[in-house]
C-alpha cells in the first residue's frame, strides 16, 4: 500500500459503513423519466413492488401519457409542466392505487408493462396495458465462457449508482451493474464483452460474473471496493476534514500523481482496443485496497438523453456527437485531474483554467491545458499523457 494512501485511509474507515446503509424500500421506484421535445409526451421506467431481497419480486412498467389537448385541465397536462414523478402532486401519487387495482386484477403479466395512463371522462386512469418489449438479452455463445451468477442468489443490500447496486453473493459484497429498461439492456453485452476483453488489465474493473435469470442477461457482478468512487472518497474528505484543513492535507501530491498515472494507465488499456467512454468523471474511478485507482466500467455511450443522442459539454456547451472518441476521453481527463487539484469536480470552464497555475508545477498547468483548450485533433494520446507524467514524477517534481 502507498505510504500517503495509508496515512489517509485511516481517515477513510468509516465511509465503508455508510456504502453498505440498508436498502429502503419503495412501492414505486424511479429508474428513468423522459419528455419530447415538444413537451407533449412523458415515458417513466420504474420498479413496481419490488421487494429489498428479492430481485425477481415484483414488476417493471413504463408508465406513458401525453398532453390532453381536449381537456386542457386534465391532470396529464399538469403533470406535463412538472414531469418528475417524485415530487409532491406527482405522477407517482396518483397511480399507485390504479397499480394495485392492476396488480390485483391480473394485468400486469409482461416483462414490462406499459401502461399509458389519460383523462376520460372527467378520471385519470389506465388506459392501455401491453408488453414494452423484451428488456433482457440472451446470453450469446461468445460470452459463456464467463462464470454465471443466477439472480435469485443475489440479495440487494443498498443503491450505489443509478446502473448499480450494492449485493451479498456467496457471503461477499458485489456492486450488481444492471439495467433499468430496453435502452440500457441493450448496452448491457457490449459493457460485458468490453470488459471481458480488458480482464488482464490491472487498471480496469474486473467481472465476477454474468447474471443471468432464465437464460437473460439481467446484469454482472463487480468486486464492491470499501473505498467507494474517487468522488465518493473526496466527498467523504470534505466531511470529516477540520474547517482549517485543505484537501492537501489528506491527499498528497504524490498521492494525485499516482492516481492521475492510474488513471491514464487505465484510459490507455481501453483505447488499445479502441474502446471509447466519452463520460469520465470521478464517479468512473473507484479506489482499491492499496491506494490505486481502477477504471469502473466502460459505457459505450456516456449519456442516453430521449433522442438518444450522445452529448459531451466543451466549454460550456453542449456538443452532439455520434459516437465518443479518443479525443474526447482526454478532454475529459483534463478535467478528472484538475479535479484532483482542486479537491472538487465543477463545471470548470476555460476561462478559469489560468486559476491552476499558482497550485500545480508549470508542466502539470501545461498538461492540462493541452487536454482542454487544444483542437480535438491534436491532444496527445493515453499513452503520451502517461509518459509525461511518470516522467515527471520519477523526477520528484513538487510543488
Amino acid at each position: 500500500m502507498n505510504a500517503d494512501f495509508e496515512r489517509l485511509s485511516a481517515v477513510l474507515r468509516p465511509y465503508d459503513a455508510r456504502l453498505t446503509a440498508p436498502w429502503e424500500y419503495e412501492t414505486l421506484a424511479l429508474d428513468r423519466w423522459e419528455i419530447d421535445s415538444a413537451n407533449t409526451f412523458c415515458k417513466v421506467y420504474a420498479t413496481y413492488r419490488q421487494t429489498a431481497n428479492d430481485f425477481l419480486s415484483g414488476y417493471h412498467i413504463a408508465v406513458c401519457y401525453r398532453k390532453n389537448l381536449a381537456f386542457p385541465d386534465a391532470l396529464e397536462n399538469i403533470l406535463i409542466r412538472h414531469p418528475d414523478p417524485r415530487v409532491e402532486g406527482g405522477l407517482f401519487n396518483h397511480i399507485e392505487p390504479l397499480l394495485d387495482l392492476a396488480e390485483s386484477n391480473g394485468r400486469l403479466v409482461h416483462p414490462v408493462n406499459q401502461l399509458t395512463f389519460a383523462t376520460l371522462d372527467g378520471k385519470f386512469d389506465i388506459v392501455d396495458i401491453r408488453d414494452d418489449g423484451p428488456l433482457y438479452p440472451s446470453l450469446p455463445a461468445d460470452l459463456k465462457h464467463l462464470p454465471v451468477v443466477p439472480l435469485a442468489d443475489l440479495q440487494r443490500k443498498s443503491s450505489v449508482s443509478t446502473s448499480g447496486e450494492l449485493v451479498t453473493w456467496q457471503d461477499g459484497l458485489f456492486v450488481f451493474n444492471t439495467a433499468r429498461d430496453q435502452q440500457t439492456a441493450g448496452f448491457l453485452l457490449t459493457q460485458i464483452r468490453i470488459l471481458d476483453k480488458l480482464a488482464s488489465s490491472p487498471n480496469v474493473i474486473s467481472i465476477v460474473g454474468v447474471v443471468i435469470h432464465r437464460h437473460e442477461v439481467r446484469g454482472f457482478l463487480t468486486p464492491h471496493l470499501r473505498n467507494g468512487s474517487l468522488f465518493d472518497l473526496y466527498e467523504h474528505l470534505r466531511e470529516v476534514r477540520h474547517e482549517k484543513k485543505d484537501i492537501d492535507d489528506h491527499v498528497s501530491w504524490n498521492l494525485k500523481m499516482v492516481w492521475a498515472k492510474d488513471m491514464a494507465k487505465s484510459i490507455a488499456a481501453v483505447h488499445k482496443f479502441s474502446f471509447f467512454n466519452g463520460n469520465l468523471g470521478p464517479n468512473k474511478f473507484v479506489v482499491d485496497d492499496c491506494g490505486h485507482l481502477l477504471l469502473a466500467g466502460v459505457r459505450p455511450l456516456y449519456c442516453i438523453p430521449a433522442n438518444g443522442a450522445n452529448c459531451l459539454k466543451e466549454m460550456g456547451e453542449t456538443v452532439i456527437k455520434d459516437s465518443p472518441t479518443a479525443a474526447d476521453d482526454i478532454f475529459e481527463l483534463g478535467f478528472l485531474l484538475w479535479g484532483l487539484v482542486e479537491g472538487t469536480w465543477a463545471d470548470y470552464s476555460s476561462r478559469r483554467l489560468h486559476l491552476l497555475k499558482d497550485k500545480v508545477p508549470p508542466w502539470f498547468h501545461e498538461l492540462v491545458q493541452q487536454f482542454i483548450t487544444r483542437d480535438p485533433g491534436s491532444r496527445p494520446t493515453a499513452i503520451q499523457v502517461l509518459q509525461v507524467i511518470e516522467q515527471q514524477h520519477n523526477s520528484k517534481c513538487v510543488l
